[in-house]
Formats: structure tokens, C-alpha cells, sequence
């Protein structure tokens, strides 16, 4: 029953009491008006959803009040967490549900929508004007039931940067950076800037943009609607000449920085770490003071590897000028890895001079030449003086002073020619000679340190073991201390020939 109204009384609303005056006799007719009422339900929810229901979202409104824990306050006012809903019902006519601006919360009102089980006389906000008015008018009609659904999204705004550059460089050199920068949040991003702590001229704009679809802003999810745009900026830089005390490796601190929908500041921290690499070698040389003019005097140099990067053996050249043969590695100092001369190594190299008669001094220069992977060089040399006298002076000189007479070395590799047998031995000869490193074919095969009894130092090579065809037997020669040579590698051959073919005897 919505009113009660009698004679010519002013209807009252509701179910009265209503009080009439009757006289005797009168005679009075009452009219009841019942009005069916409509059913109003509002609810929120958010994405993602809100299990906690941490936040809740404040609502104005034209409904009456209705008790309840989640009730409608005096004047229409009630909030609702992720999930809530509240209901009342009410005389037909028109009503307005108005939700808070819930961007403050952090939240953006993506959806607005309402049901109606008759007529569909509604509105609500939609488009640009639905996170500006956030309402729906509603029409309730008789017996109607009308649900309002309201949808919350939680602005996430991440910008996210990904540093990558070189991973090395050398003083002088142009190191370049890249950064790729992507939106992992929900929200896109706009006047997004990059910055390095130590390249200073960072790209303003991206250089190139993947998955982009043009509209200015940094996406979530770009032309393909999945995958996040990702916007590439680049920078470089000169690398600072060597100091002391310098920071190594050097590690650079990216950051970006973006605007959300919100308006909300958003951003993001990458480091990338480049070594800074300095090729360095020191040569050092010895040789004996004095020695006699037109003798063969032997040196000794050694290469140091005084860097921070490491150069392959072939790549390590020590040339002498003076000395009659390119100087030969004679030892590594005990490498574990003498394929590559490391940092902190140290190689012995040796080489001699033939003195000539009448000539009074040696004065040699040895160099050498470093090569890292990465085609930079390192340069160092060294001298050493030799004072030459004549022999009686020479051998004078010597006694005097406590130093060696240098003694004359010598040796001869010798094997079997034309087609070898089925043990072919082969066998270094000759004076104060130390040690004979034997390989064949370039494979280690034996050191001897002691001649036999005939004075060789001998291998044996079996022919079985080897295919058809010719094979290089390498002699690595070491001499005694004080010798007039510290080394000499001697090389021969040894042929394995094809079996002779019989031909059949013939039989008619």
C-alpha cells in the first residue's frame, strides 16, 4: 500500500493510521492505493579481483535509506568492496546511482552497465564521459528489477628498461648502449625519457619502435593487441684514457621514467657492466758481457704478459734483428695453459749472434708483438750489450771477471731414407746436448734426457702405426748451460710406401 486517502482528505502516504472525523449518519468512503514497487541492486567489481576487498568505492545516489551492514546511509550514500552489492526497493519513478572518482584510490571505472527485466528506459555513462560522470540514471517502473554492475580496474603503470652494450672496450674506444624500453603495466605511458649515469647523450626520441601502433603513447599491448610496444633509444660515448685508480669494469645505471593514466609518475633502474681491457707486455734480455770477436753469442729474452688479456702462442711474435734465426721458445716457466701467454705469464725465448771478427761490440735489440682476440696490439722491447775482444783478450777477460768460457755445441738428427721398415729408428748426435723432445706428425712421441751407450738419443717409430705416405719427424734439440747455443729443432723425413701389387702367375 503506498497511500490512504478519505472523503475529500488529503491522501496520506504509507498505511496510514489515518484518522476521519464521522458524524451520525455520514456516510465516508476511503480509498487505498497500492503502488508495486521496483527492485534497485548496485554492485562493484574490480579487476584484478580484490579478495582482500582492501578498497572500497563511495557512492551518492537518489535511494532511500535501508539498514544493513552494507546499508544506504540517510541522503543515499553507501561503498561497496570488490564483490559487495546492496539492494533497496523503491517507488517507481526516476533514480541516479553516482560512483566516487576512484582515482585517487587508484582505480579507473572501465564499465558501467544495468540490467532491466522490463522496460529498458535507463541510461548510463559510457565512452570519454564514463570516467568523467560515472552515473546511471535509472527509470524504475512498477515491479522492475534493475542491476547496476560497476567496473573498477587498478592502474598499473610499469615502465620497464632493458640495457644491453658492449661488453668490453679499450681507452679511446666509442662504446654504444641500447635500451629497450616496454610498458609490463595495464596502463599506457606517456612522456616516457631515458637517461644513463654515464653516457650523457641519450637518444630524446626512440630510434625505432617495435610493435608500435602510432598513437604516441607507450602500450601494454601494441598494433598486435598482446604484446607489449617496445621503444629502442641508444647512446655512446668515448672511453676515458687510462688513470689511475680508475673503476673497472665500468657499470652503467639506466633509468626511465613515464607518466601513467593517472597521472602518476612510474619508472624503472638497468645496469650493464663493460670491462675495460689493457693489452701489456714487457721484454726483458740477457747475454753475456764479454765474449770473443767472431764467435756465436747466445741470448736469452723473456716476454711478460703485464695486461689483462690474454694473446693466443702464434700471436706472439719476438723478432731480433741481429740474430741469425728468429728467436726459439725455449721454456713457458711452468704454463699451465701454454697455448695462450695469460696475464702474469712469463716465455723464454732464445737466439744467437754470430759475431764477426774485428768487431767490438754486440749491440741487439729484441721486440715483440702481442695480438689479443680482439686484434689490439702491445709492444715492448729490450737490448743487450755484448763487449767483444780478441780470443787471448777474450778468454783473459773471462777468468778475470768469473764468467763461463762459452763451449761449442753441436747435433745431427739421423733416420733411415726411401721406404721405411717395420721399425724405423731415428737418433739425434752430437755435443753437450741436454734433452730431445721427439714428435711426429706434430704429436708428442717421447723425451729422452740420457743417450745410450753409443751416445744417441733415440726413437723408435713403428710402421704399423702410421697410414701411406710421407711423415715429418721433429727433433727439439736443448743444449747444457754455458753451450754456444741454448736450443736447435731438427727435422726429417720418414716415407711409409704402398705394398707392392703381385701380379698373378698366369696358368693357361
Amino acid at each position: 500500500m503506498s497511500s490512504i486517502a478519505c472523503g475529500d482528505d488529503a491522501p496520506v502516504a504509507g498505511r496510514g493510521p489515518l484518522e476521519v472525523r464521522v458524524g451520525d449518519g455520514d456516510e465516508l468512503t476511503c480509498t487505498i492505493t497500492n503502488t508495486r514497487r521496483a527492485r534497485i541492486t548496485v554492485r562493484t567489481v574490480t579487476q584484478p579481483d580484490d579478495p582482500g576487498k582492501v578498497t572500497s568505492f563511495g557512492f551518492t545516489s537518489g535511494l532511500p535509506e535501508t539498514p544493513g551492514p552494507i546499508g544506504i546511509l540517510l541522503g543515499g550514500l553507501f561503498s561497496l568492496a570488490d564483490g559487495d552489492s546492496v539492494s533497496t526497493s523503491v517507488a517507481p519513478g526516476e533514480r541516479s546511482v553516482t560512483e566516487n572518482n576512484p582515482m585517487p584510490l587508484g582505480y579507473k571505472l572501465i564499465g558501467l552497465s544495468c540490467t532491466e527485466d522490463k522496460a529498458q528506459n535507463s541510461t548510463v555513462s559510457s565512452g570519454a564521459a564514463l570516467s568523467t560522470d560515472r552515473n546511471a540514471a535509472l527509470v524504475a517502473d512498477p515491479g522492475e528489477s534493475i542491476v547496476c554492475t560497476f567496473t573498477n580496474r587498478k592502474v598499473v603503470g610499469q615502465a620497464v628498461v632493458v640495457k644491453a652494450g658492449d661488453t668490453f672496450a679499450y681507452h679511446g674506444d666509442s662504446a654504444s648502449y641500447t635500451f629497450g624500453v616496454s610498458n609490463t603495466g595495464n596502463s599506457s605511458l606517456h612522456d616516457v625519457q631515458v637517461s644513463d649515469d654515464k653516457c650523457p647523450n641519450v637518444s630524446p626520441a626512440p630510434t625505432s619502435r617495435q610493435n608500435d601502433n602510432g598513437d604516441a603513447l607507450l602500450d601494454p599491448a601494441g598494433v598486435d593487441e598482446t604484446k607489449p610496444e617496445v621503444w629502442i633509444y641508444t647512446c655512446s660515448y668515448t672511453i676515458a684514457a687510462h688513470a689511475g685508480g680508475e673503476t673497472n669494469p665500468v657499470v652503467n645505471t639506466a633509468t626511465v621514467t613515464g607518466v601513467d593514466e593517472l597521472d602518476r609518475p612510474v619508472g624503472d633502474t638497468d645496469q650493464h657492466t663493460t670491462t675495460l681491457l689493457h693489452p701489456a707486455i714487457a721484454l726483458t734480455k740477457t747475454g753475456p758481457a764479454t765474449a770473443t770477436a767472431g764467435s756465436r753469442v747466445v741470448y736469452t729474452i723473456s716476454a711478460k704478459n703485464t695486461g689483462d688479456v690474454a694473446f693466443a702462442a702464434p700471436l706472439v711474435v719476438v723478432t731480433d734483428a741481429r740474430c741469425e734465426a728468429p728467436p726459439l721458445l725455449i721454456g713457458t716457466g711452468g704454463d699451465g695453459s701454454p697455448g695462450t701467454l695469460d696475464p702474469g705469464d712469463t716465455w723464454q725465448y732464445a737466439c744467437a749472434v754470430q759475431s764477426a771478427a774485428g768487431e767490438s761490440v754486440i749491440h741487439n735489440v729484441a721486440l715483440v708483438d702481442g695480438t689479443d682476440i680482439h686484434g689490439h696490439h702491445a709492444t715492448a722491447q729490450a737490448t743487450a750489450d755484448t763487449l767483444l775482444a780478441a780470443p787471448r783478450q777474450a778468454v783473459a777477460a773471462n777468468v778475470a771477471s768469473g764468467d763461463p768460457v762459452v763451449a761449442p755445441a753441436s747435433a745431427k738428427l739421423r733416420g733411415p731414407t726411401g721406404c721405411m721398415p717395420r721399425t724405423a729408428k731415428v737418433s739425434v748426435t752430437g755435443k753437450r746436448i741436454s734433452q730431445v723432445t721427439f714428435t711426429v706428425d706434430g704429436r708428442s712421441k717421447k723425451i729422452v734426457k740420457q743417450a745410450d751407450s753409443a751416445g744417441r738419443f733415440g726413437l723408435s717409430v713403428s710402421r704399423a702405426k702410421l697410414r701411406t705416405g710421407t711423415h715429418r719427424v721433429r727433433a727439439r734439440v736443448l743444449f747444457l748451460a754455458g753451450s754456444s747455443a741454448t736450443g736447435k729443432t731438427l727435422v726429417m723425413s720418414l716415407n711409409k710406401c704402398r705394398p707392392a701389387v703381385v701380379k698373378p702367375a698366369f696358368t693357361g
